[in-house]
């Protein structure tokens, strides 16, 4: 049998009770029992269950107070009463560590949804860019084959001449349109629109080459055009810095700015659902770029959606409506109305336009 515990060890409250026992005849396994009771009410156990597991806690607590209660009437079955109260307090304890283990749970099971949200988001991010990427290099490739018929249109693969031809004479016409807002006269412009006439002329025919020609010659006239405009523009203070249009046009995100011959373009795709009916996220984007737009006075807009097909008549209807509906957007966040203009086009097969999309042209006096 282990020696008794000396006085020293003992919680103040069971000493507590040791002296009342001296005096009142109290056997002394009754007061360890009471001082027992003591500290299971107001020990660590009880206070982890009540902020833990507060349901459990109250199956606890009136097994504290049935031990109470007994102890009250001096009845037989105290010591009993404390070791169920004993055992219903570490259940409640157990409770409490078990609703501390689900919340945890919970939380790593948060933290691991939201993570896998971002890695959705990102994966999904990361093919928007290599779609992206793929466009724009189909796009850079188009640009690039038209430069060269250009400027040799026998360098041009016989079989590519008629697609090339029709897009070298769609960027004369651009470049033409540039032109007008630039503010050319009906006789600077007249050798320009011959130019065209004959494009178009030869494009009927049958030889891709003599097509190709007469496109690049209505090209070349077209860019002169616009650089003698440019040039003897007078000089404006405060004209816009097509570099910083630029900047500031990537910053608001999604309109893809890059700068031609015409001034700075913006790109701006998936704009719409079906026909003319914007997407939800369409307005946002229109009412960052018409802020921007609406700070240069000098920039003129005209806006070109281009849309494919093989009915070239019904391509250009559904174009002209969806120019129609930008113009109108742009307008309504503060664009002035006689600042911007629309222009349905079709996207010619094999052009530098691999997609729908609609094109902001921001026409400038300055060289871009």
């Amino acid at each position: 049998m282990s020696a008794e515990r000396p006085p020293a060890m003992r919680s103040p409250v069971v000493a507590a009770f040791a002296l009342l026992a001296a005096a009142c005849g109290v056997a002394p396994a009754v007061i360890a029992q009471r001082g027992r009771l003591e500290q299971l009410e107001r020990g660590p156990l009880a206070r982890e269950a009540q902020r833990d597991a507060p349901h459990a806690f109250a199956e606890a607590a009136r097994a504290l107070e049935a031990a109470r209660a007994v102890r009250a009437a001096g009845g037989p079955a105290f010591e009993w009463r404390v070791d169920e109260a004993a055992l219903a307090l570490e259940w409640a304890s157990t409770q409490a560590r078990v609703a501390r283990a689900r919340e945890r749970v919970r939380e790593a099971s948060v933290r691991l949804s939201d993570v896998s949200v971002d890695i959705a988001r990102m994966e999904e991010r990361t093919e928007q860019i290599e779609a992206e990427l793929t466009r724009r290099a189909a796009d850079a490739a188009a640009v690039s084959n038209a430069q060269r018929g250009v400027a040799a249109p026998g360098g041009v693969p016989a079989a590519d001449r008629a697609a090339v031809a029709d897009d070298v004479r769609q960027q004369a016409e651009l470049l033409f349109a540039a032109a007008r807002m630039l503010g050319a006269e009906s006789a600077q412009r007249e050798p320009v629109a011959e130019r065209l006439r004959a494009a178009t002329t030869a494009a009927q025919g049958r030889d891709p080459t003599v097509a190709l020609v007469a496109a690049g010659r209505a090209y070349r006239a077209a860019e002169d055009l616009v650089r003698e405009l440019r040039l003897h523009a007078p000089a404006a203070a405060g004209a816009t810095d097509a570099t910083q249009l630029v900047t500031e046009l990537s910053n608001a995100g999604g309109l893809e700015p890059r700068q031609d011959a015409r001034g700075v373009v913006t790109i701006l795709r998936g704009l719409f659902t079906t026909g003319a009916t914007f997407a939800r996220t369409s307005d946002a984007r229109l009412a960052a770029m018409a802020r921007i737009v609406a700070s240069h006075a000098d920039a003129r807009v005209r806006v070109e959606a281009f849309v494919g097909g093989s009915d070239r008549a019904l391509a250009e209807r559904a174009a002209t409506a969806q120019a129609a509906a930008v113009v109108a957007a742009l307008v309504r966040h503060g664009v002035p109305q006689a600042h911007v203009e629309a222009a349905g086009i079709h996207r010619t097969p094999g052009g530098g336009r691999t997609d729908d999309r609609v094109e902001t042209v921001l026409v400038l006096a300055s060289r871009p």
